[in-house]
């Protein structure tokens, strides 16, 4: 995963009694803000029950005793604010050697810690260099009693999955030494998945008739857990085949929709619930490849579905940086589903697809996904988005003539309807989206409408 940290604005309460509303006898004395004297700062809350925990190390140097590690947490808060222009510190909470917590962001509060996972996980930093020593067993015991106290709390899932920083991103964080020394504490790894019976595998590569849960496995966004089938589970499995026949005429194969699919899911063609559908390859002459979310490392999201042959396109523009190379749209893709998410508080990438000007086309929501790009018509019609902008110019050639080819693939497919309407995104509502130049260009192309939708 390709990470850059953004600055997100947090606040804290000034009093235990305020930030630990609740104390079971398993949660540790937390030092609060107050005592070690931190700055304020503005509060961007986070729900319960989120599913990561990171950890962290400070890479500066250890602190054995109360005062010196209050003295090295508003080091690291001035630092974060001051030289990385923050809005706090980065973490939710810090261990010293003493064997204390210190309260950072604290709970229910957006960090700044993990880039791509700051609102949904906590990030726990050791104060120290942990490289090529461990942090002291005080420190060690702590943060256990620390990850206890967030399950009963109810701030994190039971399930919840640990990981070390490296794991999300290019850094040596948290240091060789505790990195491999996490490794062995509770929920770290593969655990989660191997402790429901499930196997942590490439999905691009396998069927799983029990699913596909996300989530639950170490490594890149393509390794996912995939559930075992049972043999109540094979049986359905069996009986549900005899209804696949429409799916077998159009070349395609029925699976439950958690598992990958190279084309596109299409409903009704086969047998068994809703979930279980028709994975079809699109006619390579209709329809452009499509890099997929697996392949651009997109964060795990929860869909909310709409139906086929919906009436309209929408055309966007992302008012970034252009792309020219499949490497960088990629990473300009990554980076804007963080945004989405983390500063939208969106829970996916808004558009449906993007378009880079190195003639890709990159799956956002994808085919029968309700996406977040058009306020009002989000769920009747799909947002393309060009990346870069495009007020003064046009996007590459390679990139409109593949948004033509991807419109052709939508009606062949039937996911919009032949007599569709296209506009551009400032026709309903207020914006100069998408761009004056790549506006005034859409209205020569097929299918682009005037007025408002």
């Amino acid at each position: 995963m390709a990470l850059k940290l953004v600055a997100l604005t947090l606040a804290c309460s000034l009093a235990v009694t305020s930030a630990f509303p609740k104390q079971p006898k398993a949660c540790p004395s937390i030092v609060s803000r107050a005592e070690w004297g931190a700055r304020p700062a503005n509060p961007s809350s986070m729900g319960d029950n989120v599913p990561y925990m990171f950890v962290h190390h400070a890479e500066g140097p250890d602190c054995y005793d109360k005062e010196e590690c209050m003295r090295q947490v508003r080091g690291i808060q001035n630092y974060h604010m001051d030289s990385n222009g923050w809005a706090d510190i980065g973490y939710s909470f810090l261990v010293g050697g003493d064997g204390n917590i210190y309260e950072g962001r604290g709970w229910n509060k957006q960090g700044a810690h993990t880039q791509g996972y700051n609102s949904v996980g906590y990030g726990t930093c050791f104060i120290g260099s942990f490289m090529t020593k461990n942090p002291t067993e005080a420190a060690m015991s702590v943060y256990q009693r620390l990850a206890e106290c967030a399950v009963d709390n109810g701030y994190v899932r039971s399930s919840y999955q640990m990981f070390g920083h490296r794991q999300a991103g290019s850094t040596d964080c948290p240091g060789d030494k505790l990195y491999q020394t996490i490794q062995g504490w509770k929920n770290w790894g593969d655990e989660l998945c191997t402790n429901m019976g499930g196997t942590c595998v490439d999905w691009r590569y396998y069927v799983c008739n029990g699913g596909v849960e996300t989530g639950l496995c170490t490594g890149d966004s393509n390794i996912r857990c995939c559930l075992s089938c049972d043999q109540t589970c094979q049986d359905n499995e069996n009986e549900w085949s005899a209804g696949d026949g429409a799916c077998e005429e159009a070349g395609g194969d029925c699976k439950l929709n958690s598992n990958y699919c190279d084309g596109v899911y299409t409903g009704g063609k086969c047998g068994g619930p809703n979930e279980r559908q028709c994975c079809q390859k699109p006619d390579e002459g209709d329809c452009p490849r499509i890099i997929s979310r697996a392949e651009w490392g997109a964060r795990p999201a929860n869909p909310s579905f709409m139906g086929d042959s919906v009436p309209n396109m929408f055309v966007h523009h992302a008012e970034g940086p252009d792309c020219y190379n499949q490497e960088d749209c990629m990473a300009q893709v990554r980076g804007i589903q963080n945004y989405h998410m983390d500063s939208n508080g969106w829970s996916d990438i808004g558009y449906s697809f993007l378009v880079g000007g190195d003639g890709n086309v990159y799956e956002g929501r994808g085919w029968n996904k309700i996406g977040a790009h058009t306020q009002g018509y989000n769920s009747v019609g799909y947002g393309t988005c060009f990346i870069g902008s495009f007020m003064t110019k046009n996007p590459t050639q390679e990139a409109m003539d593949v948004y033509q080819q991807l419109a052709s693939c939508a009606v062949g497919l039937g996911k919009v309807q032949s007599n569709y309407e296209m506009f551009g995104h400032r026709q309903a509502g207020s914006t100069d989206c998408p761009g004056d130049k790549l506006y005034q260009t859409i209205q020569s192309w097929p299918k682009w409408t005037p007025g408002s939708p």
